[in-house]
């Protein structure tokens, strides 16, 4: 029960990622970060000089040349924070993710299978942050706005290791991992296809 309950609040943790990358695009905030550091930018700026780098950096990027001209450092401030609790939580899930499974494989409470599964959302959550760079990057050259196909990528991925994290505690609660069943009604019929359409209509918002 304690896996099946890891895996639950790893499920809902990359879920908050989701909705938190969502409104930071609605709130435009995505570029109000200009560098990637994995580890020191966990910390945000807590002093004035502080802020001022971070909002000098800021200045140099195109979304203030075009967009942002006359932005004040409280409003530069407002898109910041978006930024940097959607790339914290992120960090967090890594976290959350790394130090109980390293334990639960120590101790052996984890099967194989199990083991596989979650190597690839492991695999799957460092590419996360490499493409969601590689989107931040194409904001920060002659154009004030991200890739939309680099975003969408960045989307889909993050779909896709919910999706398996969702899967993966659905089938230790109902131990069903080694259980393989080849018929195929007309209800998951319906499913799959109400699944793909909503995947479908969330990935369009990319664009």
């Amino acid at each position: 029960m304690n896996i099946f309950v890891w895996l639950i609040i790893l499920t809902i943790m990359v879920f908050a990622i989701i909705i938190i990358g969502g409104l930071t695009r609605l709130t435009n905030s995505g570029l109000s970060m200009v560098n990637w550091r994995p580890i020191l930018g966990t910390f945000p700026p807590l002093t004035t000089q502080e802020w001022s780098n971070v909002f000098d950096l800021y200045k140099q990027t195109p979304e203030y040349i075009y967009i942002n001209k006359n932005i004040t450092l409280e409003e530069f401030q407002y898109i910041f924070w978006w930024e940097w609790g959607h790339r914290f939580l992120a960090r967090l899930v890594g976290v959350v993710f790394f130090f109980p499974f390293l334990y639960f494989i120590i101790k052996k409470k984890i099967k194989f299978v199990l083991i596989k599964r979650l190597i690839i959302v492991l695999l799957f959550g460092i590419f996360q942050a490499i493409v969601g760079w590689w989107m931040v990057k194409s904001g920060l050259t002659d154009n004030p706005y991200v890739s939309p196909y680099r975003l969408t990528f960045h989307l889909i991925n993050a779909l896709l290791i919910f999706s398996i994290l969702l899967w993966t505690s659905m089938d230790y609660y109902y131990m069903d991992f080694n259980k393989v069943n080849h018929k195929i009604t007309l209800y998951q019929i319906f499913l799959i296809l109400s699944i793909f359409l909503t995947f479908i209509t969330i990935i369009s918002g990319g664009f």
